[in-house]
């Protein structure tokens, strides 16, 4: 996982959502450790800025 800094621009939904997929798919079948578990976090953050970035359609 590429460090970035918290005033970075958020990344694309779809970059996030990959790195969330391939960190999980390598700790398969285990809980994860404390520092894992800290990682996971970052990328649940690095994705709701993401998410929150997007352009919404107007309703």
């Amino acid at each position: 996982m590429e460090a970035r800094s918290p005033a970075a621009a958020p990344r694309p939904v779809a970059e996030v959502n990959g790195e969330i997929r391939d960190f999980m798919t390598e700790r398969a079948g285990r809980p994860l450790r404390p520092e894992e578990q800290e990682q996971y976090e970052q990328l649940l953050a690095a994705w709701t800025a993401a998410v929150n970035s997007e352009p919404r359609a107007a309703v």
